[in-house]
């Protein structure tokens, strides 16, 4: 029974060591690493079109831009992305992210983005430990396409977690009990590794 109390006692301690130190990295992430805005270089199948709606013309079926970061320095880990991007094609966008680790651009470090919406897309994407270089391929096809802010701020992991666990908690925002017991439970899966997505 002792054992068992110590190790309770332990498991609490652990708890709360681990709770600290992910909001310890929340501030900072907060307040040192806000949005990079990356400069969006063509390099293959692109003519630029100097005036109108649409700023680049795809002329094959690999059109790509590469991610040239402001001080030189790539984001890693989770991060969110935020891109302008539109085209006048009847069919949504498939823009797909490649990230090179070091070993060039392969499919292993290949995320698959969503659809514009409104000529936006924001969404969470893990990037490798280490990022030696990022392109970004709007779509496979002929067509007109406009490009504008493309940006990544980097996140910790408790708002990863927070984040995922939003769309649970919605519902329960008027019940705070049941809203600490949902954003406890992913806090768990994500201690004991089980939930792969947030690793």
């Amino acid at each position: 029974m002792k054992n068992q109390v110590q190790a309770a006692a332990a498991d609490s301690r652990s708890i709360w060591v681990e709770a600290f130190r992910l909001i310890k990295e929340l501030i900072y992430k907060w307040v040192f690493s806000g949005p990079v805005p990356f400069e969006v270089t063509p390099v293959h199948h692109l003519r630029s079109i100097p005036d109108g709606e649409f700023n680049w013309e795809s002329l094959g079926d690999d059109p790509h831009f590469v991610l040239v970061p402001p001080e030189g320095r790539f984001p890693s880990g989770w991060c969110r992305l935020t891109c302008e991007l539109d085209s006048d094609l009847k069919h949504p966008l498939t823009p797909v992210l490649y990230v090179d680790d070091g070993d060039g651009f392969k499919e292993a470090t290949t995320t698959w983005l969503p659809a514009p919406i409104d000529g936006k897309i924001r969404t969470l994407i893990r990037l490798p430990d280490v990022v030696r270089g990022i392109r970004i391929d709007p779509c496979t096809v002929p067509a007109r396409i406009k490009v504008g802010l493309l940006s990544l701020r980097e996140l910790a992991k408790i708002e990863v977690i927070l984040r995922a666990a939003w769309p649970h908690v919605r519902s329960r925002v008027t019940r705070p009990t049941e809203l600490f017991r949902v954003v406890w439970n992913y806090f768990n899966m994500w201690r004991s590794g089980s939930k792969r997505a947030l690793r």
